[in-house]
């Protein structure tokens, strides 16, 4: 119980403490680049959804682009607080399109608003490291 309530505060105080990356900045990391956008709201989808009356639909927007013309794909790792405090992790993984000089996703939340982003991971992926599995017929 004496460990308990030594490592309680100390547990509280990074949870408090938390960083939260730069939003609407170009951030660079070993020739990839991102830039985050929050959503509130969000843009309009183009079809109709089924969100259930207590939710609704927020987003945040991750655009990343490479120097690195044999990269096919990115894959996306981010870490979300909402407005209510509660911590969300997200994940995607996005095509690039070569003719674009960014790609962007759109997470959406579906509960509230994203505060802040706690994290990003990016992965450059090559067509050869990106394995599909899907269903036979």
């Amino acid at each position: 119980m004496y460990k308990l309530m030594l490592t309680l505060p100390l547990f509280l105080a990074s949870l408090g403490s938390a960083q939260q990356l730069p939003i609407g900045r170009v951030l660079s990391v070993d020739g990839v680049s991102a830039i985050l956008t929050l959503l509130a709201p969000p843009p309009p989808v183009a079809q109709d959804l089924t969100v259930p009356t207590q939710l609704a639909v927020y987003g945040l927007f991750v655009s990343v682009d490479s120097g690195d013309p044999a990269v096919a794909s990115f894959d996306i790792q981010t870490r979300v607080e909402t407005a209510s405090g509660a911590r969300l992790d997200l994940y995607a993984n996005v095509k690039r399109d070569a003719s674009l000089a960014w790609t962007t996703e759109v997470f959406y939340t579906g509960k509230d608003p994203v505060a802040r982003v706690l994290r990003l991971a990016i992965t450059p992926l090559q067509p050869n490291q990106v394995k599909v599995f899907t269903a036979e017929p």
